[in-house]
C-alpha cells in the first residue's frame, strides 16, 4: 500500500512543470553568460555539467567537492544512447553548460539512469526534463575509476532543519534515560550480576551510539565551528551501534544458556560469572572492532569495485545504499541468530514447565520467562526503530514517527529496568530515605504471635526487613 502511494506521488510530481529554467545563473563552459538557456540549446544537445570544465566530483571529508581532473568526456556517449522514443541511437557530441544552483553538490549514487538524445533523463521509470538536472563523473580509487552520476534540481526542503533537530532531540532524550538506568545499576551492587552487567554494557553502547549520531546531525545543521567533523565520528558511531546489537545477541545467548543449564540440572556458580562476562566482552567489544577496522581498511585502500560500495564513513551515512549494505549485513546476521536463540529459549521453557516437580523450580522458570518476555519486547522495539531509520522517509510526520520510536526506546528501558517496586526500595535504602512508600511496601516475610519476643523481633528488624527482602532478589527477578 505504501509502495503504491509512493509510486503515485512520483507520477504526480513528474507531471508538474517547474520553472527551473529561470533559476540560477547560466553559463557555458567558457564562463560566458547565457541569458536564455532554452533558446541557446534550441539546436544543441545541451546537458548541465555539475562541476566546471576540467573538474569532476570527489568525496573529501564527507563532502562532495569539485576536484580538478581532466577526463575524456566522450565517455558520456556511452550513457547517452537513446533517442526520444527510447530507441538506440548514436550521438556525436553533447554541449555542456553550467548553472550555479547545482553548486551545493549532493549527487544520487544509488540509481541507474539513461540520458536521452534531447538531453532529458530516464531514472527509476520516469523521465526528467532536460536542464532540470546535472551530470558529471564521480572519481574514486585515486582518480583511476570514474562513475557517471546525476543530481536533480535542488528544491528547498522546508522542514529539513526541523526534522534533523527533532531527531537530535529524540536521540539525546533517549540517551538521557539510558544513562539514568546505568547510574541506578552502578549505585546498586546487588543488581550487578551477569545479566545486569550485560544490560549495562548494552545501554552504554547504545547511548554512546545515539550521542555520536546526534553530534553528526548537528554538524550538518549547525553553523558553528566545531572541533570535529561528521566523517571523523562515523567509525566510532558505527562501532558502538554494532556493539549494541552484539550485546543484544549476548542477552539472548545468556538467557538461552541459563535455561538450558536449569533444564539439565547444571549448577551455575556465582564465581564463574566474572570469567563468563570476560568472554562476553571479548565477543561483544572485539568483533565490532574487527568489523570496523576492516571497513576502514576497505575505505582507505579503496578496495571496492564501484563507488556505490564505498563505505559510508566519508559521507556520514548519507548514501542510503552504502549505509544499508554496511549496516544491515552484520546486524541482519545478528538478528537471525537472535531469532534462533529465542526459538530455542521458548523450547527450553516448554520443556522445563513440562518437567517441573518443585515450587523452587517453578519460581526460577517464572523468573526466566519474565526475563525472556522483556528481552523480546526490547528486541522488537530496537529492531523496528533501527529498520525505520535505514530506509528513506519523506515528510515531517514520518520523522516524528521515527523519532518517537527512538525516544520511547530509552523511556521504555527506564520503565522496565528502574520503575520497579524492589528497585525503588533499594534506592530508598541506598540513600536512607524513609517515607510512606517504603512503609506501605515493606514486605512481611515472617509471621509472629503477639508476644513480647515477637515485638522485639519486629522492633529490631523494622528498618531492615524490606532491605533484606530486596537484597535477596537477583536481577533476574526484574528482567
Amino acid at each position: 500500500m505504501l509502495l503504491h502511494l509512493a509510486t503515485l506521488t512520483l507520477i504526480l510530481l513528474n507531471e508538474v512543470k517547474s520553472d527551473f529554467i529561470s533559476e540560477g545563473t547560466w553559463k557555458d563552459m567558457k564562463n560566458a553568460s547565457i541569458d536564455n538557456p532554452e533558446e541557446y540549446c534550441k539546436n544543441k544537445n545541451c546537458i548541465v555539467k555539475c562541476c566546471p570544465d576540467g573538474h569532476v566530483i570527489k568525496i573529501r571529508f564527507g563532502n562532495f567537492l569539485c576536484h580538478p581532473l581532466r577526463i575524456d568526456y566522450s565517455e558520456f556517449n556511452k550513457n547517452i544512447t537513446w533517442d526520444d522514443s527510447l530507441r538506440k541511437t548514436n550521438v556525436s557530441y553533447f554541449h555542456f553548460i553550467q548553472n550555479d544552483r547545482f553548486s551545493d553538490l549532493n549527487p544520487e549514487l544509488s540509481f541507474k539512469f539513461e540520458l536521452l538524445k534531447n538531453g532529458s533523463m530516464m531514472v527509476d521509470g520516469s523521465v526528467k526534463e532536460r536542464l532540470s538536472f546535472c551530470v558529471d563523473f564521480l572519481s574514486w580509487k585515486r582518480n583511476t575509476k570514474h562513475k557517471l552520476v546525476f543530481q536533480l534540481n535542488p528544491e528547498p526542503e522546508q522542514d529539513e532543519d526541523a526534522k534533523n533537530l527533532f531527531n537530535v532531540a529524540g536521540m539525546l532524550i533517549s540517551s538521557f534515560f539510558m544513562c539514568l538506568v546505568l547510574v541506578v545499576y552502578a549505585l546498586l551492587p546487588n543488581l550487578q550480576n551477569i545479566a545486569g552487567k550485560v544490560l549495562m554494557a548494552y545501554l552504554f553502547s547504545l547511548s554512546v551510539g545515539y550521542i555520536l549520531r546526534a553530534l553528526q546531525i548537528l554538524d550538518f545543521v549547525s553553523t558553528l565551528t566545531v572541533s570535529f567533523s561528521c566523517s571523523e565520528l562515523s567509525p566510532a558511531f558505527y562501532y558502538f551501534l554494532l556493539s549494541s546489537f552484539f550485546w543484544l545477541n549476548i542477552m539472548s545467548f545468556d538467557l538461552f544458556w541459563t535455561l538450558r543449564g536449569q533444564r539439565k540440572c547444571r549448577d551455575i556458580h556465582r564465581q564463574g560469572e566474572g570469567v563468563k562476562f570476560f568472554y562476553y566482552s571479548i565477543y561483544a567489544w572485539g568483533t565490532p572492532l574487527l568489523i570496523t577496522l576492516l571497513v576502514i581498511i576497505v575505505e582507505k585502500q579503496e578496495l571496492y569495485s564501484d563507488s556505490k560500495y564505498e563505505p559510508p564513513f566519508s559521507n556520514c551515512f548519507a548514501d542510503g545504499f552504502s549505509s544499508r549494505l554496511y549496516m544491515l549485513l552484520p546486524i541482519g546476521i545478528m538478528t537471525l541468530i537472535n531469532c534462533v536463540l529465542f526459538s530455542m529459549t521458548v523450547y527450553n521453557i516448554w520443556l522445563i514447565k513440562r518437567n517441573v516437580v518443585s515450587n523452587n523450580e517453578s519460581r526460577n522458570t517464572k523468573k526466566q520467562q519474565n526475563r525472556f518476555v522483556i528481552y523480546i519486547k526490547l528486541f522488537i522495539l530496537m529492531g523496528v526503530s533501527f529498520t525505520l531509520e535505514q530506509f528513506p522517509m519523506a515528510g515531517l510526520v514520518c520523522y516524528i514517527l521515527l523519532n518517537s520510536m527512538i525516544v520511547l526506546s530509552g523511556v521504555f528501558m527506564f520503565y522496565m529496568f528502574v520503575c520497579k517496586k524492589n528497585i525503588i526500595l533499594m534506592l530508598c535504602k541506598r540513600f536512607n530515605i524513609q517515607n510512606r512508600f517504603v512503609d506501605r511496601h515493606r514486605p512481611s516475610n515472617y509471621s509472629c504471635v503477639e508476644s513480647s519476643k515477637c515485638s522485639q523481633i519486629k522492633s529490631r528488624y523494622s528498618q531492615k526487613s524490606s532491605v533484606k527482602s530486596v537484597e535477596s532478589s537477583t536481577l533476574t527477578t526484574e528482567i
